[in-house]
């Protein structure tokens, strides 16, 4: 029963880790992609994140170019 609840939490925490598929994060080139965003107003939220390892990028939510207007996830590349 032990192992059983150890292998779990194990599983558990991997799959919250890693988000196992979960991503719609569409990646884009910062120019000029993610310039002509800003230009026409569309992106809603920017963070900037630095990994452990040092790779630095920008991702973000922006309005979808149709007429729904639905907000779409993005990550410079």
């Amino acid at each position: 029963m032990r192992n059983t609840l150890l292998w779990t939490g194990i599983v558990a925490a991997t799959l919250a880790t890693c988000g196992c598929g979960r991503e719609r994060t569409a990646e884009i080139s910062y120019y000029p992609d993610f310039v002509r965003l800003v230009e026409s107003g569309r992106v809603h939220q920017v963070e900037i994140v630095q990994e452990a390892s040092g790779v630095t990028y920008i991702k973000g939510e922006a309005s979808a170019g149709g007429a729904a207007g639905t907000p779409e996830e993005f990550k410079d590349t």
